[in-house]
């Protein structure tokens, strides 16, 4: 992570594992090297913070991304999940022949 932090400058958004760790890091860094250490140091941190939003707009903030069954093409969820019509969790239906069928 400190590696495309250097070459891209991208920061806590763009890894989910640990991100609030890396976050905290990221604050002490910029604490250390990027300010005075006065009373304005955490509005400073936090105008960097938002400066790099602006630049890689797209490493911070994701575009939402849908999800499609590809079992029976919902939009929403995904095969495995048991909100799917075709999950194997749910019993089949089987239907009985009447005598009555015309």
């Amino acid at each position: 992570m400190v590696l495309h932090m250097e070459l891209f400058g991208w920061i806590y958004g763009v890894y989910c594992c640990h991100a609030g760790e890396h976050l905290n890091k990221l604050i002490k860094t910029y604490e250390i090297t990027e300010t005075n250490l006065d009373m304005a140091r955490f509005q400073t941190i936090t105008h960097l913070f938002r400066a790099k939003q602006l630049i890689f707009t797209d490493s911070i903030t994701p575009k939402k991304v849908t999800v499609t069954c590809s079992a029976c093409g919902v939009i929403g969820h995904n095969k495995k999940n048991k909100s799917c019509i075709l999950h194997p969790s749910h019993p089949v239906i089987e239907f009985e022949e009447s005598d009555n069928d015309i």
